[in-house]
């Protein structure tokens, strides 16, 4: 099986089928490694957008090339999953999901999320739009920074308050199985 990790894109890119823009970036990150034996500056362009690879934290960021920003934001990129094509061992990580406080009641907290966010990948192409209530709370997740947000129903502030969140790590749904 192969590894997989979050890729953002520009938003443009979100009208072709996904399968579509995932194997291209996949086949220019496949191609640029052999060629120069890095993945860093690889150029794509589909939809008359172009865009080049750089890392941004754990995951791979498809910059606009006009874009002078240092990291994404969730109005002008989507996060999507591509395959780790290249070789070497199988590392897994976590993910960050900031959730409400009052979730942390739950033992089960990490495994739920983790199952939760899996499905709605699969099922849905992307991890921003779950919904999960628990413990009588109505969360709906979405991109913030570089990490996952469940915000609370009925939350309209602009970020996560530390007083109603607190940052929980998951196992990366992309690439690994947990061991719970």
């Amino acid at each position: 099986m192969l590894n997989h990790h979050i890729a953002y894109v520009p938003i443009e890119w979100s009208m072709l089928p996904i399968k579509t823009f995932r194997f291209v970036i996949e086949l220019e990150i496949l191609g640029n490694f052999y060629r120069e034996n890095r993945i860093e500056g690889i150029v794509v362009c589909l939809e008359n957008t172009v865009a080049v690879l750089e890392g941004h934290q754990n995951h791979i960021w498809l910059k606009r090339y006009s874009d002078a920003r240092t990291s994404s934001y969730h109005n002008d990129y989507i996060a999507i999953l591509v395959s780790c094509i290249l070789p070497g061992p199988k590392v897994s990580h976590k993910q960050i999901f900031m959730v409400p406080r009052e979730w942390l009641q739950n033992g089960k907290l990490e495994c739920i999320l983790y199952n939760e966010m899996k499905f709605h990948y699969l099922k849905y192409g992307k991890c921003e739009g779950l919904v999960i209530k628990l413990t009588g709370v109505k969360a709906f997740f979405e991109s913030y920074s570089s990490y996952l947000w469940a915000r609370k129903d009925f939350d309209w502030a602009p970020e996560p308050d530390k007083k109603s969140y607190l940052a929980v790590f998951v196992p990366c749904i992309y690439c690994s199985e947990p061991k719970f």
